[in-house]
């Protein structure tokens, strides 16, 4: 039973990384909202071309 305590403890103590995790999760938001800008860009661009025929 002590033994169990100890490793409740321990794994209290210990901080999570997320330092890691949370650069990688901000590049991805990042490149999902460039990609869609760009989405949305040629589609804008697109409705306006077929207008203009």
């Amino acid at each position: 039973m002590a033994s169990v305590r100890n490793k409740k403890q321990a794994n209290e103590n210990e901080m999570p990384q997320t330092s890691e995790n949370n650069s990688q999760s901000q590049t991805m938001s990042f490149i999902g909202i460039l990609l869609a800008m760009f989405g949305s860009l040629l589609g804008f661009l697109g409705i306006k071309k077929h207008r203009n025929d």
